[in-house]
């Protein structure tokens, strides 16, 4: 790499090849940073496309710079009344960075189910609005730039507003002063901060997109390297998984305590161990903040993603068993005593618990990985 382009672009400064794809059977594809596709964007008449780079669900759009500001229109013909398949539609459009989708009924009539869901697209997506034509409608897609940063932190913040209701309620059924009237009042609290994780989500996807095809955007939303897409797009999967998570501890909750009543207390503490369920998922949302707050904090980092794979031979009742742990989060005892709540009680809801606590971690572990990542430091 010769001294020109090393300065504009640090960490690839002492590479002195790149990979180079086949695409077609005349067409090649290199990785190119923000920084040197800008000029030869500016500079040059003729369309030049930005080429495929996969990241997990994110679609890649192939358009040219005369394409780029052109609104960008879909139309799509409704023949059923097939809800998800609209939104389906609807949504990809959103992630493929499309303006305005127009929807219309084949024969005239709108179909009850798909108006419906129209109706809640607007609540899922930002920057989406839905207008009826006749008979027709009209979805139109706006979104600025943000600061994926800046979204990422929101989407961590109602994570934590979701782990504390859960803690909250956890605890609640631990001091059996917990009622079904409580619990059914905060679901609708607990589904709508889900939604807007979700929400978050898509205009991330959106925005990384975008990026790909207009790189002089990099500044404005914050991300100063094409390689950064992957690891963004890493915290973004796994701050989303979270979100589901606490959805799915917190009906389990329901479902435990609505089934067994006021002996949820003794399924979820173990008096004898002073641990317990309480305790379990304080310790992985415990390794989640730290996971997420230490970007900057290399040791830790490194610490966090060590805790991966690894397990510890424990023996009881004179049978071995090999435990997995997160060291310095969840040690293999602590989960030994959850294991044994699940054994005494063979409770389904228990199992779902554990399983979705100890997902936290697997997300914990990935969040490190991706600030790792983006570091260079892989």
């Amino acid at each position: 790499m010769n001294e020109k382009y090393g300065k504009l672009f640090p960490r690839c400064a002492d590479m002195e090849e790149r990979k180079i794809w086949q695409t077609g059977k005349g067409s090649y594809v290199t990785a190119l940073p923000p920084e040197w596709a800008r000029p030869i964007l500016q500079s040059m008449d003729r369309n030049i496309f930005v080429s495929k780079a996969v990241c997990n669900s994110i679609p890649v759009l192939f358009l040219s710079p005369k394409e780029c500001y052109k609104t960008r229109k879909l139309t799509l013909e409704i023949k059923k009344d097939d809800p998800d398949m609209l939104l389906y539609e609807i949504v990809t459009a959103y992630l493929k960075d499309f303006d305005e989708v127009y929807v219309k009924f084949s024969d005239g009539e709108p179909k009850p189910k798909c108006v419906r869901a129209l109706s809640s697209v607007q609540s899922k997506l930002f920057g989406v609005t839905v207008r009826s034509h006749g008979s027709d409608f009209k979805v139109a897609m706006s979104t600025k730039p943000e600061s994926i940063d800046g979204l990422l932190d929101d989407m961590f913040m109602l994570y934590e507003d979701l782990y504390k209701i859960n803690y909250r309620i956890m605890n609640e059924i631990k001091e059996s002063t917990i009622s079904e009237e409580k619990l059914d009042g905060q679901r609708e609290l607990i589904e709508t901060k889900e939604s807007d994780i979700d929400a978050c989500s898509f205009l991330i996807k959106r925005l990384l997109n975008r990026l790909l095809y207009t790189p002089w955007l990099s500044t404005e939303i914050g991300v100063k390297d094409f390689a950064d897409i992957i690891p963004y797009t890493t915290l973004n999967v796994n701050l989303e998984r979270l979100g589901d998570l606490q959805v799915e501890i917190f009906n389990a909750l329901c479902a435990l305590a609505k089934n067994v009543g006021e002996n949820a207390s003794n399924y979820i503490h173990s008096k004898s161990n002073s641990y317990g369920y309480l305790e379990y998922y304080s310790s992985a949302h415990r390794m989640v903040k730290d996971s997420y707050r230490s970007r900057n904090d290399v040791e830790r980092l490194k610490q966090i993603i060590s805790t991966k794979n690894k397990r510890k031979m424990l023996k009881k009742d004179d049978i071995k068993q090999e435990m997995p742990y997160r060291p310095g989060y969840i040690e293999a005892e602590e989960r030994m005593i959850i294991y044994d709540l699940i054994k005494n009680f063979g409770n389904e809801h228990l199992v779902c618990l554990e399983h979705e606590i100890w997902g936290m971690t697997g997300n914990a572990t990935n969040i490190a990985e991706a600030w790792y990542n983006m570091k260079g430091l892989s």
